[in-house]
């Protein structure tokens, strides 16, 4: 009776288990970002000849095919990609008007800023509701940005309104510099509203 090769039977199934050890244990972990505000809070200006005023943000209206965990990436002008292990770290939905409302604090250090809603105190003497139709980029390329931005309020002026696109380019590569980018990209439209706010 002939005894079977053992180590040719082993030899025969080592690719095999390592692409199961593969499948198992050796897939990447992913990565995790978030959004970040405007660099320092800019300095207290004079005292104010008037009370300082209140700001409310919100709503801030995000197109659904980026409000999702993954963060997504143009490929073309009608064709879109998700990232499989880059993610955001909460749902853009809540993080735009978040950094947004932080911007502006830092902005307009004289100001209260509030996030919608506000329940608990009272309305906000300015309500600034912002529209975004784009907000994605390309992986070492640049970061895109388009809004609809609207202030609402203060002492029964008219409305003070604008239409905000920008590219970005990324000052390093991956996603990180993406996320970076995404970032100073509504740190500039903070800036233009926090300006409508300021203007007489």
């Amino acid at each position: 009776m002939k005894r079977p090769c053992t180590w040719r039977a082993l030899r025969a199934a080592l690719p095999v288990l390592l692409i199961l050890n593969a499948g198992c244990g050796g897939s990447a972990s992913p990565h995790y970002y978030v959004l970040a505000p405007v660099g320092s809070p800019a300095p207290a200006g004079p005292p104010a000849t008037t009370s300082p005023v209140t700001i409310g943000v919100g709503p801030v209206r995000m197109p659904a095919y980026v409000d999702r965990p993954q963060i997504v990436t143009r490929k073309s002008s009608d064709e879109i990609s998700l990232a499989e292990f880059d993610r955001w770290g909460e749902p853009l939905g809540e993080g735009v008007p978040r950094i947004i409302a932080q911007n502006l604090a830092r902005l307009l250090p004289n100001d209260r800023v509030a996030l919608l809603p506000w329940a608990g105190v009272r309305a906000p003497q300015y309500q600034v509701v912002v529209d975004i139709a784009r907000f994605d980029g390309t992986v070492g390329g640049s970061a895109m940005l388009e809004a609809r931005w609207r202030v609402i309020g203060g002492d029964g002026k008219a409305p003070r309104e604008g239409h905000f696109a920008m590219s970005e380019p990324a000052s390093e590569p991956g996603y990180r510099g993406l996320v970076a980018a995404m970032s100073r990209g509504l740190g500039s439209l903070s800036r233009e509203i926090a300006g409508a706010i300021g203007s007489p």
